[in-house]
């Protein structure tokens, strides 16, 4: 039981890892190639932050299955 509880754990936390600095990096490149501005990165970057927050309670629910 916390073996999977670990497993699940990590598998949420590499995604949020990998998922916040995945969105800085692609609006990093579209504002290189000048798609982008500063102010749909900022909005970008707290979606992406309000997402990582909101899917977190996922892992308060691993260690009541």
């Amino acid at each position: 039981m916390l073996i999977l509880t670990g497993r699940r754990t990590l598998r949420i936390v590499r995604f949020h890892v990998i998922f916040a600095p995945a969105v800085k990096a692609v609006f990093l490149i579209l504002a290189f190639l000048g798609i982008a501005g500063l102010w749909p990165a900022i909005l970008a970057d707290t979606g992406a932050t309000l997402l990582v927050i909101l899917n977190s309670p996922r892992l308060l629910r691993t260690s009541k299955d």
